[in-house]
């Protein structure tokens, strides 16, 4: 495609392209913070159905505070009974502060979907369980325990602190603070995700 070199760069110029070469929507921190009132209650820019937009669209809701598009998307990813956590392919992206949030989501995902395991309602159950026999076939399942990927654990903590502000647009109270985020030296609300 002729075209391709010439959208490359503009995503490149976006800092919407990964030093792999790939292509995602999601703009920058600093962005959706300005934009944080315009974007409650809206979709994600993100598009795409991988794991990976998935992700990006997880982050695009934590940055402007949308926690029922957070959960939506969180659930979107654990009915995709496919898409292992741990398999969630590297994004490499550019931007150390996006970087940093989609490697903490993924230890929120592993953290709410194996809560939901441990219930006893695995990944790719069905929406509705009827009867003993269905509920017997559940419990007979294989208990497969979620885990953050390798790259996610290798992300750098930011060198400068970054604040999402609560639902009020202040910085959160210290205990209130998500100490995951807090790790990677981003200042955020504990997000609400258990969705189930």
């Amino acid at each position: 495609m002729p075209c391709l070199p010439a959208i490359r760069a503009v995503y490149q110029n976006l800092n919407c392209l990964s030093s792999s070469g790939q292509m995602h929507d999601a703009p920058k921190v600093a962005w959706l913070l300005d934009q944080r009132h315009e974007r409650q209650g809206k979709p994600a820019l993100t598009k795409g159905k991988n794991p990976v937009a998935s992700l990006y669209r997880m982050y695009e809701y934590l940055v402007v505070g949308y926690t029922a598009g957070l959960r939506s998307e969180m659930e979107y990813f654990f009915n995709q009974s496919t898409w292992s956590v741990k398999a969630i392919p590297d994004p490499e992206d550019t931007d150390p502060a996006r970087y940093a949030i989609l490697a903490v989501l993924t230890h929120y995902l592993a953290k709410v979907f194996n809560r939901l395991i441990e219930r006893g309602l695995p990944r790719g159950c069905p929406a509705i369980i009827a009867g003993a026999e269905a509920e017997a076939e559940l419990r007979a399942r294989e208990v497969v325990i979620e885990l953050q990927p390798s790259w996610a654990k290798a992300v750098r903590r930011l060198d400068e602190p970054i604040t999402i502000p609560n639902s009020s647009g202040e910085t959160p109270e210290d205990r209130f603070r998500s100490a995951e985020f807090l790790a990677m030296n981003i200042i955020v609300t504990e997000p609400h995700v258990a969705f189930v």
